[in-house]
């Protein structure tokens, strides 16, 4: 349970759990409103809490729709959303001719600005890794 992206039928699990806290209106998805507010108290989230609600929901609503769904859902709780985020900000650091590739000396050109980069963990997770672990 406290990793429950390594299951997927723990990650559901998980993520039904959190669409129940989270959907006031039980319509099985997720308005802007109801995603910005603490699902505990009800109040609407202190931006100090959360780094940017209103965006992280934008990003989510991958079919435009307004709405978060189950799937968009999914993706946040697996932490995939996350490490898409952290690689896009990356390849828009790093990509010099802004070609939408990224090459090892365009990466080699960034490396000191890499420590502290949301990218970072991912990408010591990704050399580190054990065989076909990931």
């Amino acid at each position: 349970m406290m990793y429950p992206d390594t299951h997927p039928e723990v990650l559901d699990l998980h993520t039904k759990e959190d669409m129940r806290k989270r959907d006031a209106d039980k319509d099985g998805k997720l308005s802007k409103e109801e995603w910005t507010k603490d699902h505990t108290s009800g109040e609407h989230i202190d931006p100090d809490k959360k780094a940017d609600p209103e965006g992280d929901f934008a990003n989510l609503d991958e079919d435009k729709d307004g709405f978060i769904s189950f799937d968009e859902l999914r993706h946040w709780e697996s932490g995939l959303h996350h490490r898409d985020s952290a690689m896009r900000s990356l390849l828009e650091m790093a990509d010099k001719d802004k070609d939408g590739l990224l090459t090892a000396d365009e990466l080699a050109g960034v490396a000191d600005d890499l420590d502290g980069h949301d990218s970072h963990a991912h990408i010591m997770e990704w050399v580190f890794h054990e065989d076909d672990e990931l």
